[in-house]
């Protein structure tokens, strides 16, 4: 009863890492269906493979945890402290990995919202000079007009947030 109880936690995570590596695999495939390119697609491969070395990680930790739930340590005290040393450092690297998924997907949203306001900014200064050359007689009319909204023709219809 004592082998069954103490492998328990070990089981479970080497079930979680399998279903990470799983869902892993279909998001890997997924994202090739999608025919991505260029940096869309190299994010998403270095993503895969943090991803697949975390969780690949994450089984052998467990298959660790469940040998050294088995080993007696002082009948093996030298294999027992690698055993458990190992597994202590497989985790941090988890962690150090997880962190590194993070901070490169906050780098890459950032980015992309950069691009997105850049876009929105050039798309909505396209619009303002659409606007100024279909309607030149209100401008010849009254130059410094506020209009509703407040804001004079000099000024870009666009917030900087």
């Amino acid at each position: 009863m004592y082998y069954l109880q103490s492998a328990i936690v070990p089981l479970f995570v080497i079930g979680v890492a399998i279903a990470l590596v799983l869902l892993d695999i279909r998001s890997w495939r997924s994202a090739k269906a999608a025919q991505l390119t260029g940096p869309d697609r190299d994010f998403r491969w270095r993503r895969f493979r943090r991803r697949m070395q975390s969780s690949a990680m994450l089984a052998l930790a467990g298959i660790l945890m469940l040998v050294g739930e088995l080993i007696v340590p002082n009948d093996y005290p030298t294999l027992y402290i690698s055993v458990w040393t190992t597994v202590f450092l497989l985790i941090l690297w988890i962690v150090l990995l997880a962190l590194a998924d993070a901070v490169s997907s906050l780098q890459r949203n950032h980015r992309l919202k950069q691009d997105l306001i850049v876009d929105r900014a050039m798309l909505q200064a396209e619009i303002y000079k659409q606007r100024q050359h279909e309607a030149p007689s209100d401008e010849a009319e009254n130059p410094t007009a506020k209009k509703a909204d407040g804001r004079s023709d000099d000024q870009l219809p666009f917030s900087e947030t």
